[in-house]
């Protein structure tokens, strides 16, 4: 019976892998082939249209590649870089002690290595792009698949009195003081701390897909309406994005061969047993 069942979860597993197959590949086309417009275009399509029929019925899927402007931006946690978005996490990294039994009952301790997320703290703002046409755009991050740079990845054995009150009105400090002085440390051994940062920061060439849309109030470039679409904000260029979901694309197959393939096989080793 466990191998029928196991069987079934790996065809199950191998029907999500195809249908997530598809999707990179729908996304790889709608990169491709979507023509690469600027602001300027943008707006004079905007006014022709606000002109004609009023406001809030302009929508346009878009294309524009710039760079990300923003008067007033967000600071990033750990390297106070000037960003329009971040995410910053403290992880925890230690080591247990844990019996281990194998199948003959034989039993041993072994050390095992775990981490856990102590702090994180994710921000974004509505930014604009300009692409040197004279114009810029606004765009409202809220939705969109966000291709990062990552910043930061350091390991700290630990955190000295004096780094700890230097960022104790922080949030994520706040956070980390809070976990060290609650959380009981005594029954496994801490290794340290790993700070992990991405970010999209200020003046940094981004690749921009999504829709083009006045229904928030103001023309921006926001998450499309109709089901399927992407919005997509990238450090990453447009032929690294699509060099990306094609590779996605064909490790997802081949994933979905080898789910199928060890799905009917223990299925058929289950109905022999």
């Amino acid at each position: 019976m466990i191998f029928f069942i196991i069987g079934i979860a790996l065809i199950g597993g191998g029907v999500g892998l195809w249908f997530y197959r598809k999707g990179q590949l729908d996304k790889a086309l709608n990169i491709r082939y979507q023509e690469t417009t600027t602001a300027k275009l943008i707006w004079e399509n905007y006014d022709h249209i606000k002109d004609a029929v009023g406001t809030g019925n302009y929508t346009e899927i878009v294309e524009v590649k710039g760079v990300a402007v923003a008067k007033t931006p967000l600071i990033a946690d750990h390297t106070e870089k000037p960003v329009v978005y971040y995410k910053a996490t403290i992880l925890r990294e230690y080591e247990t002690q844990e019996r281990e039994t194998d199948t003959n009952g034989n039993s041993r301790w072994v050390t095992r290595r775990h981490t856990e997320t102590v702090s994180t703290n994710e921000q974004t703002i509505p930014f604009y792009i300009d692409d040197n046409s004279g114009k810029q755009i606004r765009v409202n991050m809220e939705g969109a698949s966000k291709i990062t740079q990552k910043s930061l990845d350091r390991f700290e054995r630990e955190f000295s009195d004096s780094y700890l009150q230097q960022n104790k009105n922080t949030s994520w400090g706040g956070q980390l003081m809070n976990f060290l002085s609650s959380s009981n440390l005594g029954s496994s051994n801490t290794i340290g701390y790993r700070l992990v940062e991405e970010c999209i920061p200020i003046n940094a060439q981004l690749y921009v897909y999504g829709e083009a849309s006045d229904r928030q109030g103001e023309l921006a470039i926001v998450k499309p309406k109709e089901k399927g679409q992407n919005f997509i904000v990238s450090v990453k260029s447009e032929e690294e994005l699509v060099e990306d979901t094609q590779s996605a694309a064909k490790w997802s197959l081949i994933g979905v061969i080898a789910c199928v393939v060890l799905g009917i096989g223990s299925i058929i080793w289950g109905i022999l047993k």
